[in-house]
């Protein structure tokens, strides 16, 4: 799983915005508030978060 880091290895920094792996194997983007794993919208996450990596780069240009 290149560049996903455990989470029971490391947390990622709070209010920082990641890509997270759940136990139920959804991928979504999250972030700890207080130690509390939460999907974007502020919806807690009520499974196990396994595995986090930070948001992709956006591209340098337009897609267009």
């Amino acid at each position: 799983m290149s560049g996903w880091t455990p989470a029971k290895v490391e947390m990622p920094d709070e209010d920082i915005e990641v890509v997270i792996h759940t136990a139920d194997d959804d991928v979504a983007t999250g972030f700890l508030d207080a130690g509390v794993w939460r999907f974007t919208n502020a919806a807690r996450v009520l499974v196990p978060v396994l595995n986090w990596q930070p948001l992709p780069e956006p591209p340098e240009e337009d897609a267009r």
